[in-house]
């Protein structure tokens, strides 16, 4: 692959990485949370709460009048009354088809520019 003959592996890694987050958007949970009707809910949840903070709960339950979930390996309990908003990780097509267009096109531009009208050749 010419990419990898001119900028090497890591550069490709570091792109293919945040090409695979681009495609990702927080967008608002249809339904909010009722303490009498817990719902099932999103494997990945960001709670926002009142006083403006957020955290990312993963695999969220609620018990009682509070919502758990995992938080790198803690677990995090936040009162009902103390949630905001809640949003849950949906993919993108706009921005998955914005990405799938982009990168060959911004490849192709670093390779004219770094190339030229030489073309970049293996040194051995």
């Amino acid at each position: 692959m010419w990419f990898v003959r001119i900028f090497g592996l890591r550069p490709l890694c570091c792109v293919t990485a945040l090409a695979l987050a681009a495609c990702s958007t927080w967008r608002p949970l249809a339904e909010g949370l009722d303490a009498a009707r817990p719902t099932r809910l999103p494997y990945s949840l960001r709670v926002t709460r009142v006083d403006g903070s957020r955290a990312t709960l993963l695999a969220p339950f609620v018990r009682g009048d509070s919502l758990h979930g995992r938080v790198l390996r803690d677990t995090l309990s936040i009162p009902l009354t103390e949630i905001q908003g809640l949003e849950q990780d949906r993919f993108s097509v706009a921005r998955g088809v914005a990405l799938v267009l982009a990168l060959p096109a911004a490849f192709l531009v670093v390779y004219v520019i770094r190339c030229g009208n030489e073309g970049c050749g293996l040194d051995y």
